[in-house]
């Protein structure tokens, strides 16, 4: 009975600290709010989507370069994953600095990387084979020329 006990105690305080750092990087990149989700979302169906790109495609259409998969290529997308939330961070507190009722900066720099992820979606998918509608190009190229116009 001890033994199920002192499971329980690590088992919880594991999860208090994986709460706690959960809790405190949604504060530090402004809240959980639709713009956050849809970059989330979109960092993740990127990631899954290279992983798919670089381990079923050994070439990439229309060039035959060699793309293989690689643990370090994946490690490397994960990095800049974290470097986008790291940017995130910076615009939030850029924010709370500048215009502390204001979240402009915050809105601009996600913005900006959920075009950008979706841009890289779609790049992949079409890496794929699938055939993509134009439309999605322009709107995403004149939502990231409007995020760059802005900085």
């Amino acid at each position: 009975m001890k033994g199920l006990l002192k499971e329980k105690m690590i088992k919880d305080f594991f999860i208090s600290i994986f709460d706690s750092i959960i809790k405190f990087s949604i504060n530090i990149l402004g809240g959980w709010d639709i713009w956050l989700t849809s970059l989330v979302f979109l960092i993740v169906i990127n990631i899954i989507v290279e992983i798919v790109r670089y381990s079923l495609f050994k070439t990439d259409k229309g060039n035959d370069k060699d793309i293989t998969f690689d643990l370090f290529k994946l490690f490397r997308c994960g990095v800049r994953k974290i470097l986008i939330l790291i940017v995130v961070a910076i615009g939030t507190r850029l924010d709370q600095i500048v215009t502390p009722n204001n979240e402009f900066i915050r809105y601009t720099v996600i913005g900006y990387y959920i075009a950008s992820e979706t841009i890289s979606i779609l790049e992949n998918a079409g890496a794929c084979g699938i055939p993509l509608p134009k439309i999605l190009y322009n709107v995403l190229d004149n939502l990231k020329n409007e995020n760059m116009k802005r900085k």
